[in-house]
């Protein structure tokens, strides 16, 4: 046993307590928000291989409104023509 107290060591245990603590609280609230399981899914599940699908598919999205940026100014997508004719 320990014949000394240590407020070093005595601060040191009580801030892992605390920062322990904190954990718990977030991970259990995460549950709560995400639904019984869901980060169980999140972070242990293997991934799907229509995933890998859904990011070209985002690639494609994203390359079409890069494509639409250059065929177009910025000031016909805030005012385009059609909500002007429909006013």
């Amino acid at each position: 046993m320990i014949t000394t107290f240590s407020w070093h060591r005595f601060s040191a245990v009580s801030l892992w307590i605390i920062v322990l603590f904190l954990i718990y609280v977030t991970a259990s609230e995460f549950s709560h928000l995400f639904g019984r399981g869901e980060l169980r899914r999140l972070f242990f599940a293997s991934r799907p291989s229509e995933l890998q699908l859904n990011r070209r598919q985002h690639f494609r999205e994203l390359l079409r409104l890069s494509r639409l940026m250059d065929a177009y100014s910025i000031g016909e997508f805030r005012d385009p023509p059609a909500s002007r004719t429909k006013n």
